[in-house]
């Protein structure tokens, strides 16, 4: 799952990051995504990691509870 950061500005450098960033803001402006909602996945994994190294998008972190824990 990843966000978009709407306030960081940066010109990309690959095609496919380009693709996967115009495509990304078109369908999920504000939203969270999942790489598996995009057609071609290759890309979008070529696009996510550029995007990530510049802080265009974050990823949001794996939560887990603690063991015997309530979760409500």
């Amino acid at each position: 799952m990843f966000k978009r950061e709407p306030d960081t500005i940066y010109n990309l450098k690959l095609t496919a990051s380009r693709k996967f960033f115009s495509e990304m803001t078109k369908r999920f402006p504000a939203l969270p995504f999942a790489l598996r909602q995009f057609e071609d996945t290759t890309s979008a994994k070529v696009g996510v990691t550029e995007c990530m190294s510049h802080d265009l998008i974050v990823d949001f972190p794996v939560l887990t509870e603690k063991a015997g824990e309530f979760v409500a």
